[in-house]
């Protein structure tokens, strides 16, 4: 009798974890979404990426593809970080993606375009990429003048600390050419920060 009881809480358990099994797949495949949701809300965010990834590429809407930028650790994972903000720059929407987040943001103080110029450096440097990195702060700042968000001056709050004495040099050389505009203000302090990061 024990036997029996034991064969079918045994039987029912194993039918109850395929069952939760297929279920999960069927979300994974289907739903990455509440899939990367759920892994998120636990606090799993390495498993939660790679759902959100996924999610995006079922989608490719630039929507998931912002929450999937927003969600990775561009210092852990600046390779993927490095692919996905390329991908966003890149994007044909990219532009009016930017000017509606701004507008629901109210004009904050860092724009969704310096934001992604920014991190997209950012991953670059840590990439070892850094040439790259400094042709998109120059291309940035030709666009829209020296901000005080700009990718230089995020490179320098963020990494000046880990960048050498010849990386530090390049850009001082790079922001000496804006110095006369009318941002003269976030040019002296980033060019007062690498002053003392230089020693």
């Amino acid at each position: 009798m024990t036997k029996l009881v034991l064969k079918t809480v045994a039987i029912t358990l194993v039918a109850v974890l395929g069952a939760g099994m297929i279920l999960f797949g069927s979300l994974a495949l289907f739903a990455p979404l509440s899939v990367a949701n759920f892994f998120d809300g636990m606090g799993m965010q390495n498993v939660a990426v790679k759902y959100y990834e996924k999610q995006y590429g079922k989608s490719e809407s630039v929507e998931d593809l912002a929450v999937l930028i927003l969600k990775l650790d561009e210092e852990s994972d600046s390779v993927k970080s490095e692919k996905y903000l390329k991908i966003m720059i890149e994007k044909d929407e990219y532009s009016s993606y930017c000017q509606a987040q701004d507008s629901i943001n109210n004009g904050g103080k860092v724009s969704q375009d310096e934001y992604y110029k920014g991190k997209y450096a950012l991953s670059l440097v840590r990439n070892e990429k850094f040439d790259v990195a400094v042709s998109v702060a120059k291309d940035y700042v030709l666009e829209n003048g020296y901000t005080d968000y700009n990718p230089f001056s995020v490179i320098i709050a963020e990494l000046g600390m880990a960048l050498t004495d010849a990386q530090l040099n390049t850009i001082k050389t790079e922001i000496l050419n804006y110095k006369s505009s009318n941002q003269d203000a976030a040019i002296s302090a980033d060019l007062t920060a690498i002053e003392q990061l230089l020693g």
